[in-house]
């Protein structure tokens, strides 16, 4: 059945970073210091706080929120609730790690993340760590890390609805209470929608426009039950979570490709952790993923995946100066094909050094060891691997809330069980698959004022053996290691509420990179853009009403090694209104998403000839899925005990 949750250790005597949001005016606060690290935007690494608050629009999920933080880009296959994984500076998707509460998700990139089939009601805010991440997560990723954290105190009872275009309907519950000495939150929701929104065909035939045509878009129903429950205690000194997902979607495929059958997905997580002592943390979790993959007209393909592991974590000071750190964990792996005679594991363990040292009133310098064991089993064959991956991070007092932050590093990624070993289906494995290395450095600006934030940082990453799938003569997928590769760029965030009814918040990247080895040398790295960002614009008319808009601008993307064919600019925009009665009546939101709907662009019929003639193209995201089609939607949000709302400040 399902592994056992346990305890485990993590630097204790800081404090809880907090931010109130609309939703918890009346919230019960408790009182104590939780488990949690003290205000991230501190830290010497590049890190950006999004608060999940009425400013995300409307229907959004994980994936939404994760895309307002400077430096990354979300990849979707098209419609509401549909498959995201997050790319941060550049990386793959499995290059990021993905934590909840501080739990990992895919440690070390076992996986890419569907970041909208995770719980999302009882979530607060999103941590995007981009490069460095924090030393007690035992992490070191080449991308960075996202980090989920719930909320961090019981809420009031909170029941939200919507109801919106293709036959889409979400219904949600929140809220919390206080059980003695236990606090209780949980949150769950429902999603269902048939996604058969317009999308223009071209057949994949640029040279014949006879077959180009609107079409509805089939098999792409999905729906969906995500759920969470989260236990704390001794004034914040022990939590325990349990989260799910039950997912079962049809697969489309790309515009001018045959449906590929149906996914049914199911997910399990369980953790706990505890301060044992002043400064020493104890952390455990396991987790259980079964999926079972229908292809048209073939025998299903059933895959149980499972993961137990442990984790220590003390800090301590020895002087006034300096503060050193260390973290143990090890982690069990095991994947079942079904079927199948053989099951790989991979045993891994970690262990991580840390320092923060503060030669000066105004620098605080933070240098990490981390390092890492893999061992792995399967289909008669073991593999041993060792790598130390450094990294620093340095802050520096500029003034009031000016900060200035630095850091660099080196870190490795090892091939995971799909890469390694395939799914005895249309994805072969490859064993002899280099991990991927790669050696980083950012440096920034970060100025936090009371009613506005400014992030403004510089970014380099070099990349060796990034392991992407290519497609073989036989129709199936084959992971290889690709030459070595470069991505440079410059991030921009910002939020303000500096005017009278007035918010705003934009995240912006420019992002070039470089092959410079191999028969693809001087070309971009495909599916990466150059400019990619989101502006969010708030407006409040009366205490009681906001109108707001979203714009997601995408170009410069690539979609092959060759850089011959270039995706056309991808342009989303979005608009709502929001009334808040207070009292006991419920709060109604009407919106609209990719308000334009536009859906093909003009562009050279042959990529070899751009001069050449013209044909429409379909405006796709990153895979070739297309966009979703216009969406209205209608949200009820009621909080039975909410106070009336008050006037800005």
């Amino acid at each position: 059945m399902f592994a056992a949750v346990t305890l485990l250790l993590t630097g204790a005597s800081e404090r809880a970073f907090a931010q109130e949001d609309d939703d918890d005016e009346d919230a019960i606060v408790v009182e104590g210091e939780p488990i949690e690290r003290a205000d991230p935007r501190q830290a010497g690494a590049s890190v950006t706080v999004v608060p999940l608050d009425e400013r995300l629009p409307p229907g959004s999920d994980a994936g939404d929120a994760v895309s307002r933080a400077p430096g990354t880009t979300v990849r979707r296959l098209g419609g509401l609730g549909s498959y995201s994984a997050v790319s941060i500076r550049g990386s793959a998707m499995r290059q990021v790690q993905i934590h909840l509460d501080g739990l990992p998700l895919n440690p070390d990139g076992s996986s890419a993340v569907d970041l909208s089939a995770l719980p999302f009601e009882a979530l607060r805010r999103v941590e995007v760590w981009r490069g460095a991440a924090p030393a007690e997560l035992a992490a070191s990723p080449i991308g960075g890390v996202v980090d989920l954290r719930t909320r961090d105190e019981p809420v009031p009872l909170t029941l939200t609805a919507e109801a919106s275009s293709w036959s889409s309907l979400r219904a949600g519950v929140r809220g919390g209470a206080r059980l003695g000495g236990t606090d209780l939150l949980g949150g769950a929701s429902g999603f269902t929608t048939r996604a058969d929104f317009l999308a223009f065909d071209d057949h994949n035939t640029p040279f014949n426009r006879i077959d180009d045509r609107l079409r509805r878009r089939t098999s792409n129903q999905r729906s969906q039950a995500s759920g969470l429950l989260r236990l704390s205690g001794g004034e914040g000194s022990w939590s325990a979570l349990l989260a799910g997902t039950f997912r079962d979607e049809s697969l489309p495929g790309p515009i001018g490709g045959t449906p590929q059958g149906a996914l049914t997905t199911g997910w399990l997580l369980a953790g706990a952790q505890s301060r044992v002592a002043p400064g020493t943390t104890l952390r455990a979790w396991s987790q259980l993923r079964h999926e079972t993959r229908t292809p048209l007209d073939a025998v299903p393909n059933r895959q149980v995946q499972a993961q137990a592991g442990t984790m220590a974590s003390t800090l301590g000071s020895v002087r006034p100066d300096l503060v050193l750190g260390a973290t143990g964990q090890v982690r069990l792996d095991v994947q079942r094909t079904l079927g199948a005679s053989d099951a790989p594991t991979r045993l891994t363990a970690t262990a991580v050094a840390h320092a923060r040292w503060s030669p000066t009133d105004t620098l605080l310098i933070e240098p990490v060891v981390h390092t890492q064991a893999w061992l792995d089993r399967g289909f008669g064959e073991d593999r041993l691997r060792l790598a130390v991956n450094p990294r620093a991070t340095a802050r520096l007092d500029l003034g009031d809330h000016v900060v200035g932050h630095a850091a660099g590093g080196y870190a490795i990624r090892p091939p995971d069980f799909l890469e390694l070993f395939g799914d005895r289906g249309a994805v072969q494995g490859r064993a002899d698959l280099l991990p991927e290395r790669s050696l980083w450095a950012d440096a920034g600006v970060r100025v936090l004022g009371e009613v506005s934030t400014l992030e403004v940082a510089a970014f380099a990453q070099d990349t060796t053996d990034r392991i992407v799938f290519v497609q073989n003569s036989d129709r199936t997928l084959v992971p290889i290691n690709s030459d070595p590769s470069l991505a440079a760029g410059v991030e921009l965030g910002v939020e303000t509420t500096a005017w009278d009814r007035v918010d705003a918040r934009l995240a912006a990247t420019w992002t070039e990179t470089w092959v410079h080895a191999g028969p693809y040398t001087g070309k971009r790295l495909p599916r990466i853009p150059r400019l990619a960002g989101i502006l969010d614009l708030g407006l409040r008319p009366t205490d009681t009403i906001r109108l707001g808009l979203d714009l997601d601008l995408v170009t410069g993307n690539t979609w092959d090694q060759a850089n011959l064919f270039w995706a056309p600019t991808r342009a989303l925009a979005g608009a709502s209104v929001r009334y808040t009665p207070g009292g006991p009546l419920p709060a109604i939101t009407l919106a609209v998403r990719n308000l334009t709907d536009t859906l093909a662009q003009a562009g050279p019929a042959n990529p070899l000839d751009p001069d050449g003639p013209r044909a429409m193209r379909p405006i796709t995201d990153f895979a070739g899925y297309p966009l979703p089609g216009r969406t209205l939607l209608l949200g009820l949000t009621w909080t039975p005990a909410a106070k009336p709302p008050e006037a800005p400040r």
